[in-house]
């Protein structure tokens, strides 16, 4: 079996880590990574998977790089997160917006066949309220969700006027254990949460608990983009799909599934404290999956294996801090 060759932008990242990591141990794949760490900031445990590693600075830098020749597929998840969104605006626009544009304009001149961008459901609407399918109308409130709005945009032109096969993947709430002790994402709620756990005993949420979110492990993301992979242009819509669990819960729930899996392995109970601050009330909140479940993709929706190890993950992390 000739191996498909992929190359992950942002692949030391959060959902990049575990998606690179997954993909190089299906054997189906051989994985090139870009990160802007350096080699030697690099874990060890990376160095040991056979991931090839790609240093850059910049995105208009890939356009530089001989290797694109031989990939088949490029899965875009570079950017900035929501709270550099918010306090580096313009550098948002140009590395979300416009490093998108460079790097899907050179994919395409490169003769690349697949490009999968990673973008947010929270492009639809803040708070997300009510059904939400891939025809929804888009009303993006934030830096970090209207940045992802203008790349979908560009790419999905990109995809209409070229051969190439351009998808753009609306993903809800990820959450799950890194795969390497680099991640810095601990203001996601289910990271944040976890560690709050580990480290005060405690869990503390900024709110009432009673806003629905819909919640992904990082598990079903990973099955979800392996089944993408390997459909053709004309199987996958209009280049947009919905990654979710169609499964909307409260904040307060997720937090009694952190309360209980610590009980679990520590054998002690923590309390969950709330603020009197409320939210808006979105109890008919659905991502809607119907996309994706026609592909043949199922969420396990296995909340506790992913928050178990994500406890166990933040007591190996911060034990000695």
């Amino acid at each position: 079996m000739v191996k498909q060759n992929i190359f992950i932008t942002g692949g030391l990242g959060f959902v990049g880590s575990r998606l690179s990591l997954f993909l190089q141990n299906t054997k189906k794949y051989n994985v090139t990574v870009s990160t802007r760490k350096r080699k030697k900031d690099l874990p060890d445990d990376f160095i040991k998977t056979g991931i090839e590693f790609i240093d850059y600075f910049s995105l208009k830098e890939i356009e530089q790089l001989e290797f694109l020749k031989e990939i088949d597929t490029i899965i875009h998840l570079a950017a900035l997160n929501e709270v550099d969104c918010v306090k580096f605006p313009q550098k948002a626009i140009e590395f979300n917006i416009w490093g998108s544009v460079n790097l899907i304009k050179t994919a395409q001149k490169g003769g690349i066949k697949n490009f999968i961008y990673f973008s947010t459901v929270h492009v639809y609407s803040s708070p997300l309220l009510g059904v939400l399918n891939e025809t929804a109308n888009c009303r993006a409130a934030h830096p970090y969700s209207i940045t992802h709005k203008a790349a979908e945009d560009y790419i999905l032109a990109e995809r209409d006027r070229t051969d190439i096969n351009a998808t753009v993947i609306r993903l809800s709430n990820s959450f799950g254990s890194p795969a390497f002790d680099t991640s810095d994402r601990w203001t996601l709620l289910v990271n944040d949460i976890c560690k709050q756990a580990i480290t005060e005993n405690k869990i503390t949420l900024r709110s009432n608990g009673e806003q629905k979110r819909d919640f992904i492990t990082l598990e079903d993301v990973e099955q979800a983009i392996y089944l993408i992979l390997d459909k053709k242009k004309e199987n996958l819509f209009d280049g947009i799909i919905n990654l979710a669990s169609e499964k909307a819960i409260k904040i307060i729930e997720i937090a009694k599934i952190v309360q209980s899996e610590y009980q679990k392995l520590y054998s002690q109970k923590i309390n969950i404290e709330k603020s009197n601050k409320k939210d808006i009330n979105n109890d008919n909140l659905k991502i809607d999956i119907s996309r994706l479940k026609s592909l043949g993709f199922e969420p396990e929706n296995n909340f506790e294996k992913e928050i178990s190890n994500m406890l166990k993950f933040c007591k190996q992390k911060f034990k000695n801090d």
